[in-house]
């Protein structure tokens, strides 16, 4: 008797041979045969079969192909069959046997206290007797479960108790976390006011030294080297000069502004030097004299203070750009922009990130005028006619 016939709970009288599954060789449960051989076979024993190889079982030929059989199923449902439950004496037709199985009081069946842990089969009709005479097992093994179950319920509890614990604790992590978020939001704001106050002090610094770059001594001609609140300009006189003041200049009364006050070349330099970054001047030439010379204007930067030549032209540790168009390596001069007039305003952009310098007038740029530019460079400018001028434009940073 198949597994199937156990579960209906019936046993087929005398079997026909040709109603046999060709694999499992019981009554074929769910009728199904070959197309081209003719073999049956239960449904679940066929399709098992297939997945391994797709033959027929019994006499292996290739591409088998299944269907249900109809006729064998109606034959089957009328079979003789009896009930596999003694003392039950039913018998009748394979078609009804699920009927009667799910109305037999004498069929096997889980025990009541299954649930607790017997693992007894019995009948409806033996129940009473097997509650009755496994009474102290049975209670030993609801004694048992209720303190399995009661176990379970403390661990429960526990595990419960730990969560609400894991949960307070994240709760307060995330209430610290947003503490320490908004302190930090509130040291960023104010780090960032701090630092716009200390911007706005380097503006009004880089103001004062725009403002300061002729700042010796207002109103007053000077030569040499003079030097106040960290500032300084000197200048050399020409080596076939007549008197020790032909490179003097003159400075008005905001110190903007340098005249030279004789005639002769003369250079005015800043010394407080740049090393880093991008910067701007912008110079206001002027003559004040009747006749106009561009060649006599220059304008640039110089490593050394000390060393200047004539003019910024013939300084080797210098870079400059003179007012008829030509600019200067210290050594050598080359046309490079377009001359000067009265009143034109020369500016001069030096990045000493990438070490480039370049000059425009009038704001139209001439475009890179060196590409070697480094180390630590004073601005500066140089004047030879006596009534020129040059005027350092400052704007708000």
């Amino acid at each position: 008797m198949s597994e199937d016939d156990e579960a209906d709970g019936v046993v087929f009288v005398d079997p026909p041979q040709d109603l046999l599954c060709g694999i499992c060789h019981e009554i074929a449960r769910d009728a199904h045969v070959t197309d081209d051989c003719g073999h049956l076979f239960c449904k679940r024993c066929i399709d098992e079969a297939l997945a391994h190889a797709e033959r027929c079982p019994v006499c292996r030929k290739p591409r088998c192909v299944t269907r249900r059989d109809l006729r064998a199923s109606r034959q089957i449902g009328g079979l003789a069959v009896r009930c596999a439950n003694p003392p039950c004496a039913w018998e009748g037709e394979a078609a009804g046997a699920p009927k009667h199985a799910a109305g037999c009081a004498h069929r096997p069946q889980p025990c009541g206290f299954a649930a607790v842990g017997c693992p007894a089969r019995v009948s409806q009709a033996a129940q009473a007797d097997h509650d009755e005479t496994q009474l102290r097992p049975h209670l030993q093994l609801v004694v048992a479960e209720a303190a399995a179950a009661s176990g379970r319920l403390r661990d429960a509890d526990r595990q419960r108790r730990e969560m609400l614990s894991s949960i307070e604790s994240l709760r307060e992590e995330i209430t610290t976390l947003k503490d320490l978020a908004r302190q930090q939001r509130d040291d960023m704001a104010a780090l960032q006011v701090s630092a716009e106050k200390e911007r706005a002090s380097m503006r009004g610094d880089v103001l004062e030294l725009r403002r300061n770059f002729f700042w010796p001594r207002a109103g007053s001609s000077f030569c040499g080297t003079v030097t106040g609140q960290g500032f300084g300009h000197r200048w050399r006189p020409q080596p076939y000069g007549t008197t020790p003041v032909q490179g003097a200049f003159e400075l008005s009364d905001d110190g903007m502004t340098a005249t030279k006050a004789y005639p002769g070349w003369g250079t005015v330099c800043h010394l407080s030097g740049l090393c880093r970054g991008k910067h701007a001047l912008r110079f206001l030439v002027h003559a004040q004299c009747s006749t106009y010379v561009a060649s006599t204007v220059m304008i640039g930067v110089t490593v050394d203070t000390y060393s200047t030549g004539r003019h910024l032209g013939n300084t080797e540790t210098a870079w400059s750009f003179q007012g008829n168009g030509f600019r200067w390596d210290g050594v050598q001069c080359y046309a490079y922009g377009s001359a000067c007039e009265s009143g034109d305003v020369l500016g001069m952009t030096v990045d000493l990130d990438e070490g480039v310098l370049s000059f425009s007038r009038n704001g139209h740029d001439f475009g890179v005028a060196f590409y070697d530019v480094r180390g630590l460079v004073y601005p500066a400018a140089s004047l030879c006619t006596k009534g020129h001028s040059i005027t350092l434009l400052v704007e708000d940073p």
